[in-house]
């Protein structure tokens, strides 16, 4: 053998095992900061919506499929009914997802690109958060990386059980969030324009898997059926606003930039228009893979934000492709995209720039006390709930459990939480007649109630007392819940006693 190659493979051997502690200290410093993060910040209103699902399992729920609730049980069954116990599955489903998304990135670019792809996404906001916040997001990118990984198996190997594996992975993408339904048409897309895919498509493993992946939401699709298609038709509840198309796209132009961070979000730019121009767009596999898995779905969102608002944490499942597409020039992936040193740059000043909102969170509170709108706002969310647990607590003696009540469907399952679920939360919202636990029926006429809602920082909330006079027999005003911000008092829970519940209609 000749020394320079016996040097090399050493050098290689080397390489490997280096590569593999980075990476496991970039996931175990990604669980701690995730640990720290769900340890500190207290259970949000949305986190504890979804627990209420989790109580009582269904196939589906009132805007999202079911995943959410399941992962939420399994985790309170283990650590317990409390905080922890509640963020325990996405915790460590993150940590997985994760580890798949550094495996996905090392498929289809080089060590650096695809430890650099990590270490970017450990801190980013379209997924570290997903990994704490007990949210749908979470098991649907999960299942989204899995995908794309069991999909690339599928296609290099020549048996058909790896399809069968792709196809429960995308229907369990789809039972996380709908966003999953996208999967398919990305997979398809990219085998009609390679011929190792076309060929595929003369097979029966795609389309078994596609059958697959139509069974396993089937559950679903049939408990839509049975309640007038509640999930399936909520991103358009509010109707159509093509009015706002404008703002809408320039809302979803700006999401790259913001949850990808400017410069690694303009990388991405660079090397898509780098591999249009290229004249081996089409034989370069694993780089049309990123591009298709990530302008497909980049392109439906565009779509949709024509017809209706977009929110920002439904495009993160876009930046999966995105993130290795953007950094593959730090293993020379193209000449004419991102130069090296650029990334490198950009990735730097990409997790100062996490950092730095990260520390502006921190500092929020002494933020309060200035004129800065935003931080005052987010402060006095933070704010008050102390208070309203003792308020809570109170009730909980009380022999006849009154409700908790509020138009606020969020706030009702919050109440419910810091009831330690004792409580049962009612929202007084018509359109959530189908949620699975809400609205059981005339067994709840007569009981008694508290009412909640939050007020304007500045002013009382007018109208309480005629608004609830068409659900209860009598209301009695309660003393507000004041908070101080910045020195001042401020309003920040209005309460109302009501006292005999005569309608659910």
């Amino acid at each position: 053998m000749p020394t320079g190659q016996g040097v090399q493979s050493t050098a290689a051997g080397r390489a490997v095992p280096s590569l593999t502690r980075a990476v496991l200290a970039v996931l175990a410093l990604g669980l701690g900061l995730r640990l720290a993060i769900a340890m500190a910040v207290p259970v949000l209103e949305a986190e504890s919506y979804y627990w209420t699902w989790s109580r009582q399992l269904a196939w589906g729920y009132f805007d999202h499929p079911p995943a959410v609730a399941l992962l939420i049980k399994a985790g309170t069954l283990v650590f317990g009914d409390g905080g922890l116990g509640l963020r325990a599955g996405h915790l460590i489903l993150g940590t997985l997802a994760s580890l798949m998304f550094w495996r996905f990135c090392r498929r289809h670019v080089g060590p650096r690109a695809s430890l650099g792809a990590l270490a970017l996404a450990s801190i980013a906001p379209f997924w570290m958060p997903f990994g704490v916040a007990a949210t749908p997001d979470g098991p649907m990118l999960a299942c989204w990386v899995a995908s794309l990984l069991a999909f690339w198996s599928a296609l290099q190997g020549q048996r058909t059980a790896p399809w069968l594996l792709t196809g429960l992975l995308v229907g369990l993408t789809t039972l996380s969030k709908y966003n999953g339904g996208q999967l398919p048409p990305v997979f398809v897309l990219f085998m009609l324009a390679t011929p190792r895919g076309r060929a595929w498509l003369r097979r029966p493993g795609p389309w078994l898997a596609l059958l697959l992946a139509g069974l396993v939401l089937l559950p679903n699709v049939l408990w839509n059926l049975d309640h007038n298609a509640t999930t399936v038709g909520m991103p358009f509840k509010s109707g159509f606003e093509p009015e706002q198309a404008g703002l809408n796209l320039l809302k979803l132009g700006a999401l790259p930039f913001l949850l990808m961070t400017p410069l690694v979000a303009w990388a991405w730019l660079r090397e898509s228009l780098a591999w249009w121009r290229s004249p081996e767009r089409w034989s370069d596999e694993r780089r049309l893979l990123l591009i298709v898995g990530s302008w497909a779905p980049m392109l439906a969102f565009l779509a949709v934000s024509i017809l209706t608002e977009v929110h920002a944490h439904w495009a993160a499942s876009v930046f999966v492709c995105a993130t290795p597409l953007a950094l593959r020039n730090l293993d020379g992936g193209s000449a004419t995209g991102p130069s090296p040193a650029w990334l490198r740059r950009s990735l730097a000043l990409g997790l100062g720039w996490m950092l730095t909102l990260a520390l502006a969170v921190v500092l929020l509170p002494t933020l309060a006390g200035s004129d800065w709108k935003l931080a005052r706002r987010a402060a006095l969310e933070l704010s008050g709930w102390d208070e309203l647990t003792e308020r809570i607590d109170e009730l909980r003696e009380r022999p006849d459990a009154p409700l908790l009540v509020s138009m606020n469907f969020h706030l009702v399952s919050r109440m419910e939480w810091l009831s330690g679920g004792e409580l049962m939360g009612l929202p007084l919202r018509l359109d959530h007649r189908h949620q699975y636990r809400w609205w059981l029926g005339p067994e709840l006429l007569g009981r008694d109630g508290l009412y909640v809602t939050k007020a304007k920082p500045d002013k009382p909330v007018a109208g309480i007392a005629e608004t609830l006079e068409r659900w209860f027999e009598r209301t009695e005003p309660l003393p507000p819940i004041m908070v101080e911000l910045g020195g001042e008092p401020v309003r920040r829970f209005e309460l109302v006693w009501c006292e005999g519940l005569r309608t659910l209609e």
